[in-house]
């Protein structure tokens, strides 16, 4: 009889969908918190949960056809994804690194490069880092993930009215050019906010590497 390429386990609390690597004798898995994700209400985990596990999906004797389908298409669009988002990554790298030096108030950074206090290296290094943090509080604020549990109403409007960087989309796809550094002042300053935490807006301190040496 053949083995099955894809198999099921659960213990109650978690359930692991796992495909066996046919050229190795490892294998991957996807996991579900199913006491986590019921408790919390967790939807996104639960719609991925119910279109690979339902009994529709598993019942039919080609279960291994139709999820080994879903895993190439996943992997493919993995792929695609990743080609973009490194793409993206570079083009951003570039403009903010040109704008930095453009800049008239960056004279220091221009000594620093010049005499060899700050390496291109390290400058580039510090733009990754930079535009991961962006991308973090992004993720972060789209799925409201960035306050504490406990934050009150109250909170959670002055964050999103003063301090979300969800705030520029709108001024940043009007696509002018503004000189005013005022926006630039106020995303740092919730960079800084989340990277050492603020009681008053429920923000609490990021233990990551990605947010040390402010």
């Amino acid at each position: 009889q053949k083995t099955p390429l894809w198999s099921m386990i659960c213990n109650g609390s978690h359930l692991r969908l796992i495909r066996r690597e046919q050229m190795s004798n490892s294998m991957a898995y996807r996991e579900f918190d199913l006491q986590t994700m019921f408790r919390e209400n967790i939807q996104e985990d639960f719609r991925v949960f119910y279109l690979l596990c339902h009994r529709i999906s598993m019942s039919d004797i080609d279960t291994d056809i139709q999820l080994e389908q879903w895993f190439t298409q996943a992997h493919l669009d993995h792929t695609h994804t990743l080609h973009l988002f490194k793409t993206n990554i570079f083009q951003a790298v570039t403009m903010l690194g040109t704008g930095f030096l453009k800049h008239s108030s960056n004279q220091e950074l221009h000594k620093a490069l010049q005499v060899g206090d700050l390496k291109p290296s390290e400058f580039y290094q510090e733009l990754i880092y930079l535009i991961y943090r962006i991308i973090f509080i992004f993720i972060a604020e789209s799925r409201n993930v960035l306050l504490a549990k406990t934050a009150t109403q109250k909170q959670i409007t002055e964050y999103k009215r003063y301090y979300s960087l969800h705030r520029f989309q709108k001024q940043i796809s009007k696509k002018t050019i503004d000189k005013n550094h005022d926006l630039w002042q106020e995303c740092l300053r919730t960079i800084r906010y989340i990277s050492q935490g603020n009681q008053d807006l429920a923000l609490p301190k990021i233990d990551s590497f990605l947010w040390q040496d402010q």
